[in-house]
Order: C-alpha cells, then structure tokens, then sequence
C-alpha cells in the first residue's frame, strides 16, 4: 500500500483453503477467507489506516459469491489489531485463538 507513490506497508486477503495455515480448523471450511496488513511507517501509525484498510479488504472479500466468514490471527501482544478487529466486528474464539467475522 502506498500513499502519493510512498509505500507504507502491505495487505492482503487470500482465501483460507488456498493456504497451508491452520487458523484454529477454520481454512478447511468452504468459504472462509483471511487477512493480513502492516503498516512499516511510524507516521502513519494511529491515524485510521489500518481501520481504512481492514474496511477495504472486508469489502473485498465480500463480493465474492462465496464469501462466508473472515478469519484472522493477530500476535495476541498487538494489542492495537486485536482492538480493531473486535470493533470491526469480529468475534474473539476463546478456544482457537482466531478472530472470526461471519458475513
């Protein structure tokens, strides 16, 4: 990702089933997609990006026709991603560790 031609960090979104992750049991069901984003740049930490960028990637996944949930495993010492991932509306699974967010 970039902004006016800076690169300041990097995203993804991949579907699960397309990986070698375990993510908790949940790449083996159908439909099931994850994330991936870092912001590198210390000037662009704590302005919304990463809340733009998880939106973004969120909507992408949704047009795909089967799109069910979102999965995600942020380190559990990145406080800030765990914060944005709850207020972006997923849910935390005590057992597994992963956040998930039905669509």
């Amino acid at each position: 990702m970039e902004d006016n031609g800076k690169p300041i960090g990097f995203c993804q979104y991949y579907a699960c089933q397309d990986s070698d992750e375990s993510l908790g049991g949940y790449t083996k069901l159908k439909g099931t997609y994850s994330v991936d984003y870092l912001i590198g740049e210390l000037d662009y930490l704590k302005k919304g990006y990463r809340k733009q960028i998880l939106e973004s990637l969120i909507y992408m996944i949704m047009t795909h026709d089967d799109a069910k949930r979102i999965v995600v495993e942020p380190e559990p010492e990145n406080k800030a991603s765990c914060r944005l991932l709850i207020s972006r509306g997923f849910d935390f699974d005590q057992a597994t560790g992963i956040y998930v967010r039905e669509l």
